[in-house]
């Protein structure tokens, strides 16, 4: 059941048993043990201080500082685990806000057959969102990394393919759009290689 190591005449259970100093909790544990017993020795040599005592607890604070170590490493991996879990979602959230924007102004484009004169001024406006929009989206994705900019940027897979509900003149912009969304997703997909 339990395995026991002798230490001048203590009984300390083996590591494992106690979880190990990488296990959750184990350390903790295992770095009281020790603690422990170096109080322990501590209190029978306060009157004695022979060579054979003295590398005793030399050897018992060494291996207090090892596991201090380990357990501090841990708790500073899980810390920054954490931090980057929590920047990733900010970060995604962030995204997730321009992809909405830029499939509302793809939902948004201009009708084909409405007035020609309505139709070019709501062209006009909604030309300037788009590219408002692909810069804003750039910029924000330029300060996450610049390999996901290189991407949103990237223009040369844009389909010529014709939208039939789009007007001759809105084409180019509204595949253009079309192609940034679809580059925009591919990064989110992706999102722990790009941030």
């Amino acid at each position: 059941m339990w395995e026991y190591k002798l230490l001048r005449g203590n009984c300390l259970p083996d590591a494992a048993i106690l979880g190990g100093a990488g296990r959750r909790g184990g350390g903790i544990l295992y770095l009281a043990v020790v603690v422990l017993i170096m109080l322990d020795h501590w209190r029978q040599m306060h009157g004695a201080y022979g060579p054979y005592e003295v590398s005793m607890w030399i050897m018992e604070l060494l291996i207090f500082a090892l596991i201090a170590y380990e357990v501090w490493n841990t708790v500073s991996e899980k810390r920054k685990a954490r931090k980057r879990a929590s920047q990733i979602k900010e970060r995604s959230d962030q995204m997730f806000v321009c992809m909405t924007k830029g499939q509302e102004l793809l939902k948004a484009a201009p009708p084909r057959h409405p007035s020609e004169a309505v139709t070019l001024k709501h062209s006009e406006e909604w030309g300037k969102s788009v590219s408002a929009w692909i810069l804003e989206t750039a910029n924000l994705l330029g300060n996450f990394s610049s390999p996901a900019m290189a991407v949103f940027l990237d223009d040369s897979a844009i389909s010529s393919a014709a939208y039939p509900e789009v007007p001759h003149y809105a084409q180019r912009l509204y595949s253009t759009l079309n192609h940034k969304l679809a580059n925009l997703r591919s990064i989110v997909e992706k999102l722990d290689r790009y941030l």
